[in-house]
């Protein structure tokens, strides 16, 4: 495990590209990735294939949430499909599930 990323983070990060080799198993699969050109940030995630680009953006719990929605927005501007993956308590603040679950939030352009 590369040392930048948590236990926490990689099980997450496994499950988002597993959900994503679903949608799309030829896609090729990018990690950490600068996109300078639609605001100053780094996508986690991102495939590429002929029929889409998708950017996931992976949040484990020491992450702060805050910036998620400029993250997600300025995404939009390189991918067709924006995922935000983490634990669904984190994301979601659902009630009575484990932190360690992760859940995937999809969001297409409109």
């Amino acid at each position: 495990m590369p040392a930048y990323r948590s236990s926490a983070e990689a099980d997450i990060r496994d499950a988002a590209v597993a959900k994503i080799r679903q949608r799309r198993p030829n896609a090729r699969i990018i990690h950490e990735i600068n996109v300078s050109s639609h605001g100053p940030n780094r996508i986690d995630v991102l495939a590429v294939d002929r029929a889409e680009i998708i950017a996931c953006e992976v949040k484990s719990a020491k992450d702060k949430l805050d910036r998620l929605p400029a993250q997600v927005a300025s995404m939009f501007g390189a991918a067709h499909h924006v995922i935000a993956a983490g634990g669904i308590c984190r994301l979601l603040r659902a009630r009575q599930c484990k932190e360690a679950d992760p859940e995937i939030i999809e969001r297409t352009a409109a």
